[in-house]
This record gives C-alpha cells, sequence and structure tokens, in this order.
C-alpha cells in the first residue's frame, strides 16, 4: 500500500507541477491537439449496444469508448494495452507476447467469455475458446473507436459474449486520405513503423492500403535475465468504401499478417516420463477479407449485409492449427412505428479446422467442421416519450456441440433531466463447448505397468451443456455541467455449469482400450459447478480547464464459488481476477503544442493455490511535440517506477516480467 500511495502522490505532484506552468497561451491552434469536450464524448455514437446507432449517453449497458485521441495519447503499440483504459478489464501480461485479457472475472491465457470483433469479424478461435492477441492488430492510426460492453451481449452477438462484447471499429477510407508515416523504437521495442496510403476511387469512393511491421524484445524472467519471448510480425491490409447510386453503400477490405513469436512452453514429454520446457518458436500467418452492403430506406429503415472469409495458420511445434472460417450476417433495421423499433437479423457461421498434434497432446478428429445457425429479433419500445425506454429481444442459435440455444435480454432506460440517465438490465448468456473441450486428449503424467504404458489424460467429453450466465445489471450515468462526468454500473452474475476436470473417473480407475501398447486413463472434461461474481465499476472524467483532462476509474469484483466437491481447475478460478483495480489518466495541452500525458494502474493480488502474482502499481508517462500540424514527435516510458514486475502466471507458459522500457515515435502526414 505504501508504493500505491506513493506513486498517487507522484501523478498528482506531476500533474500540479504542469498545472502552475506557464500556460497562459491557452490550448494549441492545432487541430491535432483538440480534446473532446465532455458533452462531445457523451454524444458519441455506438452500435454495439443494439446494433443501431444511439448516443454512448443514451445506451443501456455498462459501456465503454476508447477514442482514437486516447489510443494516440496513450502511446500504445497494440490493442490489448490500449484495453487497460477500460474500467472492470483486466489486462496482464503473461508473457512478451501473450496477455490474459477479461472482463469481470475469468481471467486467463484464454479467457473464454469475452467476444471480440474487428469491423463486425468475430476473432474469437473455437478451437481453445479465446483470442490470439498477439495476431489480433490493425495500424492503430486507422482505429475511429473501441466500444466496450462489460457484460452479457449474448441477445444480439450470440454465444460467447457472455461476460462483454470488444468492438474494435476502423476509420472509413474516405477519412484517412493522403500518406501517413510513423516508425519508432527504444529498448524492448526494437523497431517498428507503418506506412498507409489513401486515394479517391472515382466521384463516390475512397480506397486507402497499409503495411506495418514490429519487432519486440525479450522480457526478463525471475533473476533479471533475458528470457526468450521476443516477437515479429509483418502486415498489410487495405479498405475501400463507395457510395453507389442512392442511398447504397459498400465497404470491401481485408488483411493479411506473418509472423513467428517465441516462448517458452511447458508439457509433458510421454516418451521422457516427465515435464520438459521448451523454446516455442511459434509461426503465425493469415488472412481475411471482407464485405459490407448497406442501404438507407426513408420509409423502410436499413438493410445491411456482411460477409467474410477468415483464415489463420498458427503452428506451434507440438500442436499446429489450420483454420478455415465463412460467416454471412444479415440485418433489417425497421423505422420507428408507434414509438417500436424493431431490428431483426440471420447469420450463419462455419469453421473448419485442420490440427497436426503429438503424443503430448492432440485432438480425435484432428480435423472438424463446426457450423451455427441463428436470428435475432430486438424492440426498442419508448414508454414515455424522451424519457423511459424498454428494450426487448433475444438471440435464436443452434449449433452441432449443444443444440439449440435462447438467450434473451431486457433493458430498460431512463432519462429524468437532461444529463442524468439510470438504466437496468437482465440478461442470459451461454457459452458453448469449444473443440479443446470436445476432443482433446492432453496428457499430464504417464508411468508403466509391465509392458504396459499408462498415460493420465486431460480428455473431452461429448456430453457437455453450455456454460449459463443470468446477469442483474445496473447503472447510472450523469454529466454535472461541463466539465465533470460520472459512470457507475454494478452487477451480479449467476453461472450454471461451469467446466472443470472430473478427477472421479479417474479415481475409479476407468481407463480406455489397450493401442499399441498404451492405455489412457482419462480425466473427463464436465460441467462441475456454479459461481457467483458481482462487483461494481465507477469511472469519472474531469475536465478542470480546456487544457486539462482527467480520468479515473476503480473497480470492485467478488467471486463466490459452489461445487460439492474441491477440483483443481474450480480452485483457478477465485483468484484468476483482481479483486480491486485503479486507473488514474491525466492529459495536458502544454505551450509551444507540447503534450504531456500520465497513466497509473494499481492492480490487485491474484491468489490460489497455482497463481501467486502480488499486486503490482504501474506509471507511464508520454511527451509529445507537434512542431507542426502534420508532424508529430512522441517520447514513452512505461513502468517508471519499477525495475519490473509480475502480472500473470500461467501453467503451460513460463511467464515472465514485464520491465521498466522506453521508446521514441514519429507521425508524419503529407
Amino acid at each position: 500500500m505504501r508504493k500505491l500511495f506513493l506513486t498517487i502522490g507522484m501523478l498528482c505532484l506531476l500533474g500540479c507541477m504542469t498545472v502552475v506552468a506557464p500556460v497562459c497561451a491557452g490550448t494549441s491552434d492545432l487541430d491535432v491537439l483538440k480534446q473532446l469536450s465532455l458533452e462531445e464524448l457523451t454524444n458519441i455514437e455506438v452500435t454495439s449496444v443494439s446494433r443501431n446507432r444511439e448516443r454512448l449517453a443514451d445506451a443501456a449497458a455498462a459501456v465503454c469508448v476508447i477514442t482514437s485521441e486516447d489510443l494516440r495519447r496513450g502511446g500504445f503499440t497494440t490493442i490489448a494495452e490500449a484495453l487497460r483504459l477500460v474500467p472492470g478489464m483486466q489486462v496482464a501480461h503473461i508473457n512478451a507476447s501473450q496477455w490474459a485479457i477479461s472482463s469481470r472475472g475469468g481471467n486467463a491465457w484464454f479467457a473464454n467469455k469475452l467476444l471480440v470483433l474487428i469491423d463486425g469479424r468475430q476473432v474469437y478461435t473455437p478451437l481453445f475458446s479465446g483470442v490470439f492477441w498477439d495476431v489480433q492488430d490493425t495500424m492503430l492510426e486507422d482505429i475511429d473507436r473501441i466500444e466496450v460492453i462489460r457484460g452479457p451481449g449474448a441477445a444480439l452477438w450470440g454465444s460467447n459474449a457472455v461476460n462483454g462484447v470488444i468492438n474494435i471499429v476502423t476509420r472509413r477510407a474516405e477519412e484517412t486520405q493522403g500518406l501517413l508515416v510513423s516508425g519508432g523504437a527504444g529498448d524492448r521495442e526494437r523497431g517498428f513503423g507503418a506506412i498507409r496510403f489513401g486515394t479517391k476511387a472515382g466521384e463516390q469512393g475512397w480506397l486507402r492500403g497499409y503495411l506495418k511491421y514490429l519487432s519486440r524484445d525479450h522480457f526478463d524472467d525471475y533473476n533479471g535475465l533475458p528470457d526468450k519471448d521476443d516477437w515479429r510480425v509483418s502486415r498489410g491490409g487495405f479498405r475501400g468504401d463507395w457510395q453507389l447510386a442512392g442511398e447504397d453503400h459498400l465497404t470491401l477490405q481485408g488483411d493479411i499478417y506473418e509472423g513467428d513469436i517465441d516462448s517458452r512452453v511447458g508439457y509433458f514429454d510421454p516418451e521422457m516420463f516427465r515435464k520438459r520446457i521448451y523454446n516455442s518458436d511459434t509461426d503465425v500467418s493469415g488472412g481475411n477479407i471482407l464485405g459490407r452492403w448497406r442501404h438507407e430506406m426513408a420509409e423502410a429503415g436499413s438493410l445491411s449485409l456482411q460477409m467474410y472469409y477468415d483464415r489463420t495458420v498458427r503452428d506451434v511445434p507440438i500442436l499446429a492449427e489450420t483454420r478455415d472460417t465463412w460467416d454471412v450476417d444479415f440485418q433489417h433495421s425497421l423505422p420507428t412505428i408507434n414509438r417500436h423499433q424493431l431490428t431483426w437479423g440471420l447469420g450463419f457461421h462455419f469453421t473448419h479446422d485442420d490440427t497436426d498434434g503429438c503424443k503430448a497432446i492432440y485432438f480425435d478428429p484432428d480435423s472438424r467442421g463446426q457450423y451455427l445457425a441463428s436470428a435475432f429479433v430486438q424492440d426498442r419500445f419508448s414508454l414515455i416519450e424522451g424519457c423511459l425506454v424498454l428494450t426487448l429481444g433475444s438471440k435464436f442459435e443452434y449449433n452441432q456441440f449443444s443444440g439449440f440455444e435462447i438467450q434473451p435480454n431486457l433493458r430498460l432506460g431512463w432519462t429524468p433531466m437532461e444529463g442524468q440517465f439510470f438504466w437496468a438490465s437482465v440478461s442470459r448468456a451461454v457459452r458453448t463447448p469449444s473443440r479443446s473441450e470436445r476432443d482433446v486428449v492432453a496428457v499430464f503424467a504417464a508411468f508403466p505397468t509391465g509392458p504396459i504404458i499408462n498415460y493420465l489424460a486431460m480428455v473431452g467429453s461429448n456430453d457437455l451443456d453450455s456454460e449459463e450466465l443470468l446477469s442483474y445489471e445496473a447503472g447510472w450515468r450523469s454529466r454535472f455541467g461541463s466539465c465533470f462526468s460520472l459512470d457507475v454500473s454494478a452487477f451480479y452474475n449467476i453461472y450454471h455449469d461451469l467446466r472443470g476436470k472430473a478427477v472421479d473417473a479417474f479415481m475409479a480407475g476407468h481407463g480406455s482400450a489397450i493401442k499399441n501398447g498404451v492405455r489412457i486413463l482419462p480425466l473427463h472434461i464436465d460441467n462441475l459447478y456454479d459461481e457467483d461474481v458481482y462487483g461494481f465499476e465507477i469511472s469519472a472524467n474531469f475536465t478542470p480547464v480546456e487544457w486539462w483532462r482527467l480520468n479515473c476509474s476503480y473497480s470492485r469484483l467478488k467471486i463466490d464459488l459452489h461445487s460439492g466437491v474441491r477440483y483443481p481447475a474450480v480452485d483457478i478460478a477465485e483468484g484468476n481476477s483482481p479483486e480491486h483495480s485503479l486507473a488514474l489518466c491525466s492529459y495536458l495541452d502544454l505551450p509551444a503544442n507540447f503534450e504531456f500525458d500520465t497513466m497509473f494502474f494499481y492492480v490487485d493480488k491474484l491468489d490460489n493455490e497455482y497463481l501467486d502474482v502480488p499486486s503490482y502499481s504501474r506509471f507511464d508517462c508520454r511527451l509529445g511535440w507537434h512542431p507542426r500540424a502534420d508532424l508529430e514527435l512522441s517520447f514513452k516510458v512505461e513502468n517508471l517506477f519499477e525495475r519490473r514486475h509480475e502480472e500473470y502466471d500461467f501453467i503451460d507458459v513460463v511467464p515472465t516480467q514485464v520491465p521498466r522500457s522506453f521508446f521514441g515515435k514519429v507521425t508524419w502526414k503529407f
């Protein structure tokens, strides 16, 4: 706690020193330095809550928006790191290239209840139910906003949108015209650079293309020695937007990437009868192409049709996967009739994988296709015009693993007066079984009995139910004048049929038939326990003067497990997310077109049988300068007050510690 208060005090001191500086010149006359006012922030439109445009201030959900200005002023180099700005979002480095990211509990390397979208394309992998954050990237200067819903969004977005939805929205091509070049380097950032060019495509069309490269150095191990977890990724992409005849809009975009990612991985070697730590040189590659057509009809609402194809290749020495995904999504938003606004849609999602395992871990069968057919309907009804709005909707899905699923949602929003908004919701969401939970065989121990080799293995099950969530939420969003706003949300989540390893199957002595001198003694994956998770999140924005903006957020999280028997997998769930977390951000515009931005994060300890990560404080600061309107120079120091600290531990990946680091960056627009 002493370190926490010391760091907070240093943050306040730095802010006060800058405030009393001679800033009589006021804000910069450069447009690039203009900060959004609180009123402009609340008027930002979001689409993730209702799949229609609505003001952030009127969204009946715990929603947060990371703007393009937040990304720039934060000096972030990855999307994953930028999510630290979201109240209640748990973001933790496992090593230099891997993160554990979740919302409202359940954090892990493959946090399995968070749906992530990039321009409507799902990047949630059904192999392990999670997100490979090391390959989720784009040119950060092209991101318009990141909409984050904390809490279930399954009524519109479907299965696996249980604890939250992250929707990354990039800018239209017409907003990114001209040439932009950026690049930089530092002690951990060996070198990174990007180039983007936008141009007209006919009278009503716009195009842009980009190339990007990054090379990041290793983190340190517990002794402060260099570890082997450096990584390099190259990518490129394009986007085109056309205004067709009438009210038709067409978007076509795509990306391609390739890289290699190092880490140290632990696995049990059945041939050596012991666990091994080896250097995993993982090759990653992939690409996607997406098309979206939208038609605006004055008297009949709007229609949209989206289709995409996505291919990912991840070649880990002990387990390789190639996945192809096709997705079609149709939506019709009707105009408001008798205070009702009806939205409905249909979707079909198909994914196919080919895996290549080893004796330690493999899938049976090694190739499988999975499909999901869905429909949703939502009615937004104005009970009292301009004051009380009721939203009722549900998603209906069919998948081949758990069958038919219904995920309803009810939201109520009340605006008693201008600048005051109260909301409440009740939702049901499910997480369907993943490919690994159904088909995996992962050996973690072995012993001989005469000529027979016995493998103790975690084995998937064909008889799994979906994990189920019943969520109760409420919130208050308020703006006091032109300089202060407050956002408070509380939740109570009731989970049923959460999955873990059922050790009773092994204890009963049941094993598979002997094949090639090997017998599998299984620990089956099963629906084992229930869980209650509750807490609250508070965030505030304060603009005391037009050249200084402050953001503050705090979250509290409690987890209670309900199970007749204690299982190892259950124990992990109790302490894998911090109980307390705090973030303080300060953005200052200085004379002579300088900027000074600071960010402080405090994260509580992770403590259970397998995780023992102490609490940590992190202080980042950035100095930016605009010598001219089209040129930006910046310098950032991360983790300033600590030499290094641990953020997460994981059984199968050797964790490393986040070191103090620095880098410089140049961005030039032509």
